[in-house]
């Protein structure tokens, strides 16, 4: 229930899909642990270079591409932008170059509460 509901039918009320442009923050309604926006309206940029399979762990792969001396010029995309429901999903996963600059891929930023 990462968006808020699992039911298509139910997603236009948490996540911005199927439009033509993204919507101000805090415009959908909130999941059920009260946090906006986590589907949709843009793709997240992840820290992680693309792998072109999803053989063994992070952790082994980071320190065998280290080893190799591979250049990670394309980073994981997730989360689909505001395109359709089935690529909202968060486990939903492409790819973009780093030096790539767009409107619809983002970062999300969050805050420790005291």
């Amino acid at each position: 229930m990462w968006a808020g509901t699992s039911d298509e039918d139910q997603l236009r009320a948490y996540a911005v899909f199927r439009t033509s442009r993204t919507a101000p923050v805090g415009s959908k309604k909130p999941n059920r642990l009260g946090l906006y926006d986590m589907s949709g309206n843009v793709w997240e940029w992840i820290e992680d270079c693309w792998p072109e399979d999803y053989q063994g762990s992070w952790k082994d792969r980071e320190d065998g591409l280290k080893a190799m001396g591979v250049d990670c010029t394309r980073r994981v995309i997730r989360g689909g932008s505001w395109d359709g429901p089935g690529i909202v999903r968060s486990t939903n996963r492409a790819m973009d170059a780093v030096a790539s600059r767009n409107h619809f891929v983002g970062f999300r930023l969050a805050q420790d509460v005291p």
